[in-house]
């Protein structure tokens, strides 16, 4: 992944998930990113993928799907 992807995905994080949570315990915080990446790879389209989402693209293309 190159610098632009990191930082943009960063902000995603950062701005959808990160920001709009207060995380208690360690394993609260897994269990809402973990969500949240879950929601981000099967229910999210990213214009960078032509508006499907990554489970999408990757059945679209033959490729194994994103991992969980």
């Amino acid at each position: 992944m190159d610098s632009t992807a990191d930082q943009f995905f960063d902000g995603r994080l950062l701005a959808e998930c990160l920001n709009k949570n207060w995380f208690l315990p360690l394993a609260d915080a897994k269990e809402i990113v973990a969500a949240w990446k879950l929601r981000c790879n099967t229910k999210r389209p990213h214009s960078t993928l032509g508006n499907l989402t990554p489970e999408e693209f990757a059945a679209s293309s033959g490729q194994a799907g994103p991992a969980g």
